[in-house]
């Protein structure tokens, strides 16, 4: 290993100088800076704190130092692509990604994959062409509960992160001098989890791979390379818990969804549904949204919620199950075909189609219908319920019309709810 990477390790080895380690520590943001780190496992007498969402510039208290500016990274990765949001000097910024990593949809949603171009664990960003191997794989096995995290798995979810933030790092910075001038950037990070899988082993696991991918991510911003070994990884992995370099808060996905959404207008007490359709799974979360007392009191009591392999990509593999040798399903990162297209690869009328999915419809009413019914045994919460369907498999007809199928109940939910206010994107 060379450069800052190799050194990175050997400071953690103990073998640089102690003058290098006390600059490094010179550098770690304050404990005012840092995000609470506490257990926020969602019971239906517990409340959601929402992320940290306070980023403004600060002049230095000694007119001679540089300028500080807040920079709080907000990472959402998804089953098929992922996102990063920037709040810089009061702003939120959607963070756009080079040509060759970014999606062909758009160019601030990234396929969640890696690309192995020599097969000997030498990683890229995104979907490379003449890859050796891609790994697509990267999410699911974090959130899976019926298998076993691997030594592989993370690596691979290490590999990823880093590679988002060393070029989020080098945007972001570009962007605060560009907006402030010269300045020394506080970060701080915030990573979403689904609801029904968040809790203190799994939130400690993501907290250690994003620890480990922050300081990969520093030493490749630092030496301006786009790639990542596996071994580097497991290295800095075996290492990280050695100390912190920045903040950085592991949160329940829905809290951060609707953070902006409560503090808009359109915000309204009372129950809410959330039915986020992922590429891998279906996460269903009914909260109840307090009167507001001030800009701090963001919490939000979890009634029910729960969590199905149910997302799209699911829904291909159960379309695709008998159509035999020859019948290539779409790929999850391309958007998912229409009913009509679907019928027409299948050589199937819409009708047959929709008869077809009716196993996998259902279940899909049940995992909402179910977390409704736990809901309404929670007392003192104001009903009807607004909803808000969410997330890359939004635009779905089959998830759509389970949704409809739920607002013609009236004392359930109010018509005319709200759509897709929370988070759009892709799966």
């Amino acid at each position: 290993m060379m450069g800052e990477i190799g050194r990175l390790i050997r400071s953690f080895l103990g073998l640089e100088s102690r003058r290098q380690e006390a600059e490094n520590r010179t550098t770690r943001p304050t404990g005012k800076a840092r995000t609470r780190d506490v257990d926020q496992r969602s019971k239906p007498d517990r409340t959601e704190k929402a992320p940290l969402t306070s980023a403004r510039a600060t002049a230095d208290a000694h007119p001679a130092r540089v300028r500080t500016v807040r920079v709080i990274i907000g990472l959402d990765v998804g089953t098929s692509f992922s996102k990063v949001v920037v709040q810089l000097a009061g702003r939120h910024l959607a963070v756009p990604f080079d040509k060759g990593e970014a999606s062909e949809a758009s160019p601030c949603l990234v396929p969640t994959a890696l690309s192995e171009m020599d097969g000997n664990g030498t990683c890229f960003l995104g979907l490379r062409r003449g890859a050796a191997k891609t790994h697509d794989n990267i999410k699911m096995p974090l959130i899976d509960r019926d298998n076993v995290f691997t030594s592989g798995d993370r690596q691979r979810l290490t590999a990823f992160v880093a590679l988002l933030l060393r070029h989020v790092l080098r945007w972001a910075q570009a962007e605060a001098e560009r907006m402030v001038g010269s300045c020394k950037i506080d970060w701080a990070l915030n990573l979403g989890l689904p609801t029904e899988s968040y809790d203190d082993e799994l939130r400690e696991e993501y907290h250690g791979c994003a620890m480990a991918a922050w300081r990969l991510a520093e030493a490749m911003r630092d030496e301006r390379r786009d790639y990542l070994t596996l071994a580097e990884c497991e290295t800095i992995l075996n290492l990280a818990a050695q100390g912190d370099k920045v903040a950085i808060g592991v949160f329940p996905e829905f809290v951060a969804q609707v953070s902006s959404y409560v503090q808009t207008p359109l915000r309204k007490e009372g129950a809410h549904l959330m039915v986020d359709v992922g590429g891998g799974t279906l996460d269903v979360t009914v909260f109840n949204v307090l009167p507001w007392r001030n800009e701090e009191d963001t919490v939000y009591p979890v009634l029910a919620r729960s969590v199905a392999r149910l997302g799209t990509r699911f829904l291909v593999r159960w379309r695709w199950r008998d159509a035999g040798p020859g019948w290539n399903p779409p790929s999850p990162f391309r958007d998912l075909p229409s009913e009509l297209e679907t019928a027409a690869l299948l050589g199937k009328t819409v009708d047959q189609l929709r008869r077809d999915d009716q196993p996998f419809y259902k279940k899909v009413v049940r995992c909402i219908g179910e977390t409704i019914k736990k809901a309404a045994k929670v007392g003192g919460v104001s009903w009807p319920a607004r909803l808000f369907l969410v997330g890359g498999g939004a635009s779905v007809e089959l998830y759509q019309r389970a949704v409809r199928e739920l607002e013609s109940k009236p004392a359930l939910f109010t018509r005319g709810s709200v759509k897709g206010v929370a988070c759009g994107g892709k799966a």
